[in-house]
């Protein structure tokens, strides 16, 4: 399947009336920005706003940074699975390398292994520069996606 094919209808799919717009908008989700085949992995945009702060508003907290991650490794399984399986995740591991500012942010997610029922899920938080701030893994159970 082409790129932009798979990164049109991951757009339309996160814009559907049934997908949890007001979630997504409270974590400042941008949208979907590239989808690589080959690879399958999905960069997501997030803006990070003073709301999602502490310190001030100067250093996101990191329940959103697990959020952020987390949302973005749903988006690769969506793309990767032709968007015919989604993600319950069973458990989530976030490291946190750099404190997360206001401002766009990005998450590139994958899947590093993939069995019949259950996926091992990795992503990176970057900024703007391409410097990691956060990382994560997942284990999730691979659900047929409701349509």
């Amino acid at each position: 399947m082409e790129r932009n094919t798979t990164l049109e209808r991951l757009r339309a799919f996160v814009e559907h009336p049934d997908s949890p717009r007001e979630m997504t908008a409270r974590l400042g989700y941008v949208g979907p920005v590239s989808f690589d085949p080959e690879t399958g992995k999905t960069r997501v945009e997030f803006l990070v706003e003073s709301s999602h702060c502490h310190s001030g508003g100067r250093v996101a907290q990191g329940g959103f940074v697990a959020g952020w991650l987390d949302n973005a490794m749903a988006n690769a399984v969506f793309a990767a699975t032709d968007f015919k399986l989604q993600p319950i995740s069973l458990d989530l591991n976030v490291s946190y390398y750099a404190s997360t500012p206001p401002g766009p942010v990005f998450v590139d997610a994958w899947i590093a292994k993939r069995g019949k029922s259950i996926a091992f899920l990795e992503a990176v938080l970057l900024d703007a520069n391409d410097t990691i701030m956060a990382k994560a893994t997942s284990t999730a159970k691979l659900m047929p996606l409701q349509s």
